[in-house]
């Protein structure tokens, strides 16, 4: 009767470890899973600020390209002022050519009219 007593206890203290254990690893289970929803809402964050500076940086090109595009339209306007500046430039030598030759056919004039009184 002894040995079968005694047979039970240890049969009783095993099963008392086995739940122990089952109870732990439910424990360790259940420690993890709040883990792992950790791990989920840090990752969710992460790729929300992913998205937030792409669409931050798409902004940026696209103020670049109307930058850029600004920058080449003025320069094209500078180009074209300097064309226009130049050809008035031109205009200019050619109209004061032409004052100096009345100028100097004038005075011709004169000095032949003079020469004859």
């Amino acid at each position: 009767s002894s040995g079968i007593n005694a047979e039970y206890g240890e049969m009783s203290t095993v099963s008392n470890e086995v739940k122990d254990l089952l109870e732990t690893i439910k424990s360790r289970e259940r420690e993890l899973k709040e883990q792992e929803n950790e791990v989920y809402k840090r990752q969710l964050k992460v790729d929300l600020k992913e998205k937030e500076l792409r669409n931050l940086q798409e902004k940026v090109n696209g103020e670049m390209v109307k930058l850029e595009k600004g920058a080449l339209d003025t320069v094209v306007t500078l180009q074209n002022s300097i064309m226009e500046l130049k050809k008035e430039n031109q205009r200019l030598k050619e109209s004061f050519q032409s004052v100096s030759k009345n100028h100097a056919a004038v005075k011709s004039e004169i000095e032949i009219e003079q020469s004859k009184n």
